[in-house]
């Protein structure tokens, strides 16, 4: 005959005393909690991109535009701490690559010593498109990767805006 049916069971034990009853209750309440602490993690991962830790490199040099010097790197940096869609934090280059692999920052944005270059390139007879280099580290956050891929358009937003703008005064001068 089977054990459990007969009188003298085991799962009769778990109904006498405080012990047992307390671990069925733990038991049952390390899943539910489990699961709120996942649902937790990722409730509105998008609205909280503000608290995702950007480092921000900005090696340009600028250019000399008709006697004028600009740096368009440092107005895309303006515009995206105006943004404010990241949590944009400036370093320097090997603070950026160590904080990238450390976990400080979950990715790093570096706008190259020849930007300003590259934006002023569309008057010359070699034109450029503009290279920004991004680095991410998987092992940190996959979620935090995923989300910073699709926020590296705010960044290639901001270039473009700062690039037009240069390019559609540059072309309405040369048509004058």
């Amino acid at each position: 005959m089977f054990a459990f049916l007969s009188t003298g069971t085991e799962l009769r034990r778990f109904s006498k005393g405080v012990l047992p009853r307390l671990a069925v209750l733990v038991m049952l309440f390390i899943p539910l909690l489990y699961g709120v602490l996942y649902l937790w993690a990722f409730w509105d991962p998008i609205g909280n991109l503000n608290h995702l830790p950007v480092a921000l490199v900005s090696e340009d040099a600028g250019a000399t535009v008709a006697g004028h010097h600009e740096n368009f790197g440092a107005q895309v940096v303006k515009q995206l701490d105006d943004r404010q869609d990241l949590k944009w934090e400036r370093t320097s280059a090997s603070q950026a690559r160590s904080g990238v692999e450390d976990g400080t920052y979950y990715i790093s944005v570096t706008l190259p010593k020849n930007i300003s270059r590259q934006a002023v390139s569309p008057t010359t007879d070699q034109p450029v498109s503009p290279q920004v280099l991004v680095r991410y580290n998987d092992s940190n956050s996959f979620l935090a990767s995923t989300l910073g891929k699709e926020a590296m358009g705010q960044v290639r937003a901001a270039i473009a805006q700062q690039f037009g703008t240069r390019y559609a005064k540059t072309a309405l001068v040369g048509l004058q």
